[in-house]
């Protein structure tokens, strides 16, 4: 690409307004039209704070770390499509950082599970029969759980796939229980999770130049 480019986006989180865009050879730099505000991502840093978002659905995003915040800027194709080449292919750097971001709250949410799962007493004076040992919810928190860990000592893009199979099996499981009578509102659930799965498959492939690590 050429040695400067410079577009102008609009922040939707974190900030407002009108922004400029800048890559230049060895950084990114992000400066407020009306104001004076500005941040500077240096080449070797990119990796880890910043992160293009893209989906044939939706418009693309930038998101952009800062200290104590995270920014993000919404991007048409074509600035999408110039960041992308500045970022340049996929390294094992940014494969751990997309691991992070992916995985970052699958410990509190397999922790939930894990205790949805638990089997309860009866309290014969409060009215409450006693609750058995839900599986299905126990499966769900200890594979969560164990991808988690996993994420701290293997970094490999056949995780993001696992993730996804995680994410479609809890879909499934939330429309068979629609099926058999539960809320019909649940699927927006359903919805949500079958874009989490999505989501981690196309991270799966995006990461398939590094599928020998």
């Amino acid at each position: 690409m050429n040695e400067s480019s410079t577009f102008e986006v609009v922040a939707e989180v974190g900030r407002k307004g009108a922004w400029t865009v800048s890559l230049n050879a060895d950084s990114l730099t992000i400066a407020a039209v009306d104001g004076e505000e500005s941040f500077q991502i240096a080449r070797a840093d990119a990796e880890e704070k910043a992160e293009l978002r893209e989906s044939r659905l939706t418009t693309p995003f930038l998101s952009v770390s800062i200290p104590k915040k995270k920014v993000v800027f919404k991007l048409d194709r074509a600035q999408a499509a110039s960041i992308r080449e500045w970022l340049g292919p996929p390294t094992l750097v940014s494969l751990k950082a997309a691991l992070k971001r992916r995985l970052r709250w699958s410990v509190p949410i397999g922790i939930l599970f894990v205790l949805a799962s638990l089997p309860l007493p009866a309290n014969p004076e409060a009215g409450l029969e006693a609750v058995p040992f839900d599986p299905v919810s126990g499966f769900f928190g200890v594979s969560l759980l164990a991808l988690s860990m996993l994420t701290r000592v293997w970094h490999h893009r056949i995780l993001f796939l696992l993730d996804g199979v995680w994410f479609s099996l809890l879909a499934l499981n939330v429309a068979v229980g629609i099926l058999r009578g539960d809320s019909p509102w649940w699927t927006i659930i359903v919805i949500v999770l079958v874009i989490g799965a999505r989501s981690g498959f196309s991270e799966y492939k995006r990461f398939d130049s590094l599928s020998s690590r």
